[in-house]
């Protein structure tokens, strides 16, 4: 039965069995499913099915089956448009255009068919998109005509005018050449005044809705890129500003088209006074719905999607106008007039959406910088009076200085009226004062207290956001800022229905604006919050609120840095208090007081390895003694942190005293390493038990930490252990190796093993980090450290099972590489005989198994080119293409960290191949024609597109390499001496490539390509632009016309004629609105309305 449908040798077709396969896949059971959508896919993809699509859009009585025919004709229409003959394109055309008329004339069939139709109007402009201008001229005089047949037929105009606009303006980039965009887009420029002059009949005449918001959607679009005399010279601001925003109907269409309109920047004293005009009138017709900004949340709350949409518009409106025309309202001194339009932004922040909120909160950003920035330069001018340096200071607009004023009297007068909402704005930020990074403690949907176990990126960013605003509100008026944030925390402090949420804001908002104060003023203003937080830690019951009020107090003293360097007393009392708090084991308290105390050491560190007065010792002393009492409720985890800040501290000390404390420090670890292998001296089985290998891993962890922090002091520490790691590594090896040997490769995954793999590998991360940082004297490294483990760890990757390698093996070896480089060259065959070929033989079947070594291992290959190139010359021919197969094979991957290593490594390795012209020759008479290949073969793969601009790079190196005759052999592998030179060599290459991969592709297109890269390799912006195209090309089957590629000198006559067809049209714009009226014969035709 299938058969018939793909029997495309006879006219008759059956669209009623279509109907059944149709329905069988939708409503069908697993099995008829399953048979339908082999069926239809077969028939979708068969590259005939689109001669159906007529009858079955004529016959069908399902709409899944009309919308079938419909998506393969489009698919016909995109992708093989130039294939299809000439007289069946103008069939097709034709078909179209008169079922989207037909469909649109009538009401009921418009309203009805609306999908269907939406999906004709989309097939129309990719017809559109191949035929217009040159094969259909008429389409914008035709359309124009065939609206004033009924208003449907003109608002579905309206549709396809909106639709061709989106694909020529915003959608064409990938899916049309460029000679084309910019062919399209200079026609319909040039139609645009008819086009303009349907608009205004329609908003002139028209009392229908429907066709007034398609026609007001259709605009919206037009408007970023129409001539500006259209927009600012003609009545189209009254029709949008008052005709429209007074129709609840029409009002957010009429609005986001205002919104765009104020987007337009013009020259500047151009057009003030109609955008002064469009400000007024618009915030007039917005305070009819909205009378003061304490109805706004009220507004929102209880409206409909219409009403919260309005809402969001006018957040779009006031913040986009004011922030591009803030200076021309400023300059006609409505001041009040903003000031109100501020008080209603105000309200609009307060509404409960969060997307609404960053909208207005970007703008009260850009409000108190702006006002900042005049504070600032006024201050700059009265200090040098002596000179004119007015012009010198500019806001923070976009050009021509838009928005500060430049009389210190108007500055006054301004920064005036800005105070009266400025509050407003520091009370309400205050209030929804977002989450910081450092706050582990949340409240969940029950109200209860838990720790958060994963960061809100999102939350973090608005955390930032705010706290800029609020540090730049209070460098405007600090005094205002402080007592809104106090009497804010001490309403809540002596208030007994206190709110965990509303403390929290307030606390948060407190630590957000470190460094906006003199220390005179954070001393005052820090001794009260925390004074107060800290009395109420204390009198407040109930570990949960313990619990919030000590998370508040530890961020705000962490943020404070410059307060506690400056007041040590307080910095200890601080500290002791971050002790205490270790000791509290409700969920997120240790781990705040444990990275608060990372902070604060961070930012102070020096204060504790000095002496202070009446101190005999340092503090950095006392800690280190009272370290088993401070940590002993602390997880492992939280120690390993408290490990890192006191390496931080240690890393600022006397460099002498360094190693001792060091040493002091690891004491107990140092004292637990010495027990383990005194008990595995006796019985070297213990060393696979559970406890002992967690120990092991902890103890490796704290060194680690110590060590990252500490750099090259850590030698001693490490000297110390050195063998006994070595030997501990060695011992699992075999044990590991041993129990796999025993039990088979299964029990690599098994606990004990990853338990043993796991201390092998801290010993690896280790090694690793003290490498890293070590700054001392690299002989130590080279001669003592490194030699006798890597030996080792090389020696084990080798003779272990895939499912037992440690990837960080290869990451130890590209750090020594990146540390060492051309030092460690003589070990690079080593590393190639050790690794090489048994991690090809785990990676090389497929891109998905061991990503970890997969990654690494790329990672090796690149930092060997990088740093230690000479010693890839070391290696024998077969070896050295190992390696290139290797970083083909790595940008081949699909997972782009994988795919942009090896793009990254080809273009270095390029690079230095090229800057040696000894081995130039060499490499490329064979490499050059192998990567060319490899490198088309991904980009013209849609999986790789996101490294496109790695891949053109490179092949624009190597097109260049060939153009400039830097390769002075030929590169032919079979010396044959067919193309005469390279340049006809790799056309022809590319060509042969092509065809064979494409067979929708003609010779001469390809061709032509392939010489237009190397007209072009020399600049960037050409050479990219011809790879897009061609990308673009290579999608659709393509006739004998190839017109489209590579327009350039048709670009460049564009280009010529475009100033002066610009000049036409404004000219024709004045003296269409010196008449003032609508054209006679157009207003007649749209009498119906």
């Amino acid at each position: 039965m299938a058969e018939k449908l793909l029997d495309f040798t006879t006219k008759e077709f059956d669209v009623e069995f279509l109907d059944k396969v149709v329905n069988s896949f939708f409503h069908g059971n697993y099995e008829e499913q399953t048979m339908a959508d082999e069926i239809l896919s077969e028939f979708q993809n068969h590259p005939e099915s689109w001669h159906r699509v007529d009858a079955i859009l004529e016959n069908s009585k399902s709409q899944n089956t009309k919308f079938l025919a419909l998506k393969i004709l489009e698919n016909a229409i995109k992708f093989r448009w130039k294939s299809i003959l000439k007289e069946q394109r103008e069939a097709i055309k034709d078909y179209v255009l008169s079922v989207v008329i037909l469909t649109s004339k009538d009401e009921v069939l418009f309203r009805e068919n609306s999908l269907l139709l939406q999906r004709l109007n989309g097939i129309l402009v990719e017809i559109l998109k191949h035929e217009w201008p040159h094969n259909w001229k008429d389409f914008i005089p035709d359309i124009i005509t065939s609206s004033e047949t009924s208003e449907t037929v003109c608002e579905n105009s309206m549709v396809l005018l909106r639709l061709l606009s989106e694909e020529i303006f915003d959608f064409s980039d990938g899916n049309m050449v460029q000679s084309k965009i910019y062919d399209l887009k200079q026609n319909l420029n040039k139609e645009f005044s008819e086009i303009w002059k349907l608009f205004e009949a329609i908003f002139q005449n028209s009392q229908n809705v429907s066709l007034i918001n398609s026609s007001l959607r259709t605009l919206r679009v037009f408007l970023s890129w129409v001539p500006i005399g259209y927009i600012l010279e003609t009545q189209i601001i009254e029709y949008l500003s008052k005709k429209y925003l007074s129709n609840i109907e029409t009002l957010n269409y009429s609005l986001k088209c205002i919104i765009e309109i104020a987007s337009i920047e013009p020259e500047e004293g151009q057009y003030d006074g109609r955008l002064v005009f469009l400000f007024g009138q618009t915030m007039e017709m917005i305070s009819q719905y909205i009378k003061s900004e304490l109805e706004v949340e009220n507004y929102y709350e209880k409206g409909n999607d219409d009403d919260r949409e309005f809402i969001q518009n006018i957040s779009l409106f006031i913040t986009i106008f004011l922030r591009n025309h803030l200076q021309i309202v400023e300059k006609e001194k409505l001041l009040d007039e903003i000031v109100s339009s501020l008080r209603i932004l105000i309200g609009v922040s307060t509404v409960n959406n969060i997307e609404i909120f960053k909208i207005c909160l970007d703008f009260w950003y850009f409000l108190s910088k702006n006002l900042f920035d005049e504070k600032i330069n006024s201050v700059s001018i009265i200090n040098t009076s002596s000179l004119d340096l007015g012009s010198s200071f500019g806001g923070m607009g976009r050009g021509n200085n838009n928005n500060g004023m430049n009389n210190n009297n108007n500055r006054s007068e301004r920064m005036n009226a800005y105070s009266e909402v400025l509050p407003d704005v520091r009370r309400l930020l205050i209030e929804k004062m977002a989450k910081p990074e450092e706050i582990l403690i949340i409240e969940n949907e029950n109200g209860e207290l838990i720790r958060e176990r994963q960061k809100d990126t999102s939350n973090i960013i608005l955390y930032k956001r705010m706290s800029k605003t609020l540090i730049t509100l209070t460098h405007l008026d600090h005094k205002n800022m402080e007592q809104l944030m106090l009497e804010r925390l001490l309403n809540e402090i002596r208030n007994q229905d206190w709110k965990w949420s509303r403390l929290n804001t307030v606390c948060w908002a407190i630590g957000s604006i470190n460094g906006s104060m003199t220390e005179k003023q954070e001393k005052r203003f820090l001794i009260i919050a925390l004074k107060e937080l800290l009395d109420m830690c204390e009198n407040k019951n109930g570990k949960d609120n313990k619990a919030v009020i000590a998370s508040n107090i530890m961020y705000i003293v962490g943020q404070y840095p410059r307060f506690l360097r400056n007041h040590w007393n307080f910095l200890k009392t601080v500290l002791n208090k971050l002790f205490e708090f270790m000791e509290e084991t409700h969920p997120g308290v240790q781990d705040m007081a444990c990275d608060t105390f990372l902070k604060i050491t961070h930012n102070c560190k020096k204060q504790f390895v000095k002496k202070h007065k009446n101190q005999n010792t340092l503090f950095v002393d006392e800690i280190i003694q009272r370290m088993p009492e401070i940590t002993k409720l602390l997880q492992l985890r939280q120690k390993q942190v408290f490990y890192e800040t006191m390496g931080e501290m240690i890393h600022v000390a006397n460099y002498g005293i360094q190693e001792e404390l060091i040493s002091r420090l690891m004491v107990t670890a140092n004292d637990r390493w010495k027990q383990i292998f005194e008990i595995a001296g006796t019985n070297v089985m213990s060393l696979k038990k559970p406890d002992i290998c967690r120990e092991l891993v902890f103890i490796l962890r704290v060194n680690t930490r110590v060590a990252s922090a500490v750099g090259k002091s850590f030698q001693k520490q490490l000297s110390f252990h050195y063998q006994e790691m070595i030997e501990l590594y060695s011992t699992y090896s075999k044990l590991i190796f041993e129990y796999i040997e025993e039990r088979g490769a299964l029990v690599a995954k098994s606990e004990i093993i990853r338990n043993m793999r796991h201390v092998k590998s801290q010993i690896i991360i280790l090694l690793q980090t003290f490498i890293s940082k070590y700054d001392g004297n690299e002989n130590f490294l080279l001669d003592d450290l490194i030699p006798p483990f890597l030996e080792l760890i090389l020696d084990d990757y080798k003779n272990n099972i895939p499912e037992a390698k440690e990837a960080s093996i290869l990451s130890l070896i590209t750090i020594i590489v990146a540390k060492l480089k051309d030092q460690v060259s003589e070990s690079i065959p080593l590393v190639f005989d050790s690794i090489f070929e048994c991690t090809l033989l785990m990676i090389r079947e497929n891109f998905e198994d061991y990503p970890d070594h997969r990654l690494n291992f790329f990672k090796l290959i690149r930092e060997i080119n990088r740093s230690c190139f000479v010693s890839m010359f070391l290696l024998d021919t077969d070896r050295f293409k190992l390696i290139v197969d290797c970083i083909v094979w790595a940008f081949k991957h699909t997972e782009r960290n994988m795919s942009e290593t090896g793009l990254y490594t080809t273009e270095e390795l390029l690079d230095n191949i090229n800057s040696n012209e000894n081995i130039l020759n060499d490499f490329y008479s064979g490499y050059y024609l192998i990567l060319l290949t490899d490198i088309f073969s991904i980009l013209t793969d849609t999986l790789h597109k996101s490294g496109f601009q790695i891949q053109y790079k490179i092949l624009r190196t190597m097109f260049m390499l060939v153009k400039t005759e830097k390769i002075t052999v030929y590169l032919d592998d079979n010396n044959s001496f067919t193309h005469k030179d390279n340049s006809n060599l790799i056309l022809n290459s590319i060509t042969e490539l092509f065809l064979e991969s494409f067979n929708n592709l003609t010779e001469n297109q390809i061709h032509d390509f392939a010489r237009q890269l190397f007209d072009n390799c020399e600049n960037p912006d050409k050479f990219k632009t011809v790879l897009r195209d061609f990308l673009v090309i290579m999608k659709e089957f393509s006739g004998d016309d190839n017109s489209d590629l590579f327009s350039e000198e048709k670009n460049q006559e564009l280009k010529q004629i475009e100033s002066l067809e610009l000049e036409k049209q404004l000219l024709g714009l004045k003296l269409q609105q010196e008449e003032d009226n609508l054209d006679p014969e157009l207003q007649k035709d749209f009498d119906f309305f």
